[in-house]
């Protein structure tokens, strides 16, 4: 999933949209989450991990105990490499529409985890066509150059510089690449810099 939105500002706009909604409940409504509250954790981690961040996020702050639950922190990630002060990539004529593998990363916590999110700031040469992208793929072998299977792609660059997320939900075992694509028929450019690696992890009862 590729979005130039906040985690937060599409949370905030979920909610702000069902408040009168929420308002007018029904004494069955109210039942019916009592219900789902008495569910064990596992369960409403369970039921967390088939729904995106955002609604896992709204499904958290729907009750207090079910916060208790589902806890899911944002825990920062370093990034390896010198990938952390970003990149420039320029496309060229022949092989500028190729995707190539820039840095390999490994989500931590596999166990715990419910997503994470790559953020960067990004645009292209400023001027003529739109190609440049910036992709996450999914990698068997940490080691291998090969770029792996597309998990995220970002819209399309743009000429002026914006910020972008893109959120996927890691396997365990498996590497993730950080992937882009210039574009080809010369001249073309991508600029990536302020790279964040996030991931959202379900804390254990035990922690704080």
């Amino acid at each position: 999933m590729g979005s130039c939105k906040s985690i937060e500002e599409n949370a905030n706009a979920a909610n702000n949209g069902t408040t009168n909604e929420n308002e007018n409940y029904n004494n069955d409504n109210i039942d019916r989450m009592s219900e789902i509250e008495q569910f064990p954790r596992e369960i409403h981690i369970r039921f967390a991990s088939f729904l995106s961040l955002v609604d896992t996020i709204k499904f958290q702050n729907s009750s207090r105990h079910i916060k208790t639950h589902i806890r899911l922190n944002r825990l920062q990630q370093e990034l390896p490499g010198d990938i952390i002060n970003g990149f420039q990539e320029n496309g060229d004529i022949a092989n500028g529409d190729n995707i190539y593998l820039r840095e390999t990363f490994n989500p931590f916590l596999e166990s715990l985890i419910h997503s994470v999110k790559l953020s960067f700031y990004y645009k292209d040469q400023g001027w003529g066509n739109r190609k440049g992208h910036v992709l996450v793929t999914e990698k068997r072998n940490a080691e291998g150059e090969d770029i792996g299977r597309i998990v995220a792609k970002s819209p399309t660059a743009k000429h002026h510089g914006e910020r972008c997320e893109l959120v996927f939900k890691p396997k365990p075992g498996l590497s993730y690449g950080l992937c882009y694509q210039v574009g080809g028929g010369g001249c073309h450019q991508l600029f990536v810099i302020d790279i964040t690696l996030e991931s959202f992890v379900h804390l254990p009862p035990t922690m704080l």
